[in-house]
This record gives structure tokens, sequence and C-alpha cells, in this order.
């Protein structure tokens, strides 16, 4: 087993019906997981630079993930996606997108910017807390983890 740690995820979700359905999902899942959700993409890169109000690194785990929605208010997740990749100290950060657009455009631009994933939002909590253990299980038993940005 290669766990070496609580896996944090950081979700970026502006539907408050969906970050309510995110939450659901996850507080089902087992092992060693937390999750965090900011409402938009503004909210990401502040907490990424530990802006307020995300100083506090107890309460604001640096993320080993980042699902982000695309269509968001002030920065889309295809900004952040963007401005992640070309953050040298968070580029290595994997990011999936979970949108509820299955447009090949979208996708195929996710991935130009250098997404690890793209999902589209499943339509039952199942299927979401699925969706969270499967990437719990793979990133805290399977795959390596890189390092940390240095601060």
């Amino acid at each position: 087993m290669l766990y070496r740690g609580k896996f944090h995820i950081l979700a970026a979700e502006d539907n408050e019906d969906d970050q309510l359905f995110l939450q659901k999902a996850f507080n089902a899942v087992k092992g060693p997981l937390s999750l965090s959700i900011v409402g938009d993409g503004e909210a990401v890169m502040h907490y990424m630079l530990r802006e307020p109000p995300f100083e506090d690194s107890l309460k604001y785990p640096f993320p080993n993930l980042l699902m982000l929605d695309i269509k968001m208010p002030k920065h889309t997740g295809l900004d952040v996606l963007h401005w992640i990749m070309h953050t040298d100290k968070f580029r290595r950060v994997p990011v999936m997108i979970v949108s509820g657009s299955n447009l090949q455009q979208d996708i195929d631009r996710a991935f130009d910017l250098g997404a690890s994933s793209y999902l589209v939002k499943p339509m039952s909590v199942e299927k979401m807390r699925h969706v969270f253990q499967t990437t719990a299980d793979f990133w805290t038993t399977v795959s390596e983890w890189p390092s940390p940005p240095r601060s």
C-alpha cells in the first residue's frame, strides 16, 4: 500500500445543489480522504495561494487533486486549469474536470490545457460516490504522489 496520509480533494462547484450532492456522495466513501468545496474559480486560486480566508493549512489542507466544474463565475474551470498548469509550484497537482458538458470541444480543450481526466457529471449520488471511491482507491493504493509545492 502506497498510502502516505490523508488524500485531500478540492472541488470547485458554483451550484449549491451540486455542492450538497458532492458532499452526500463523498460522505459515503471509505478511506483516508477529505474534501473541501469552494464556489468558484477565484476561490480555488485563493485556496491554492493560501490567501484569505484559506490561510489555515489545518482547516484547508493542500489538495492532492482538484475537481473543477467548467462553467463557474469569476473564473471558469478551464481558466483555473490554465492557471494551474502555468504556475510552477502547482502544475503537478492532478486536475479532474467534472462538468455537465459532454461537448467534445470542451473535453478536448480541457485535455489540451492539461487536465488529468474529464468526467461528465453523473446523475446519481451512487455514481458520484463510485467516482470518489475509485479516485480514493487509485490515489491511495496504486499511484505515487508528486511532492507538495514548497512555500
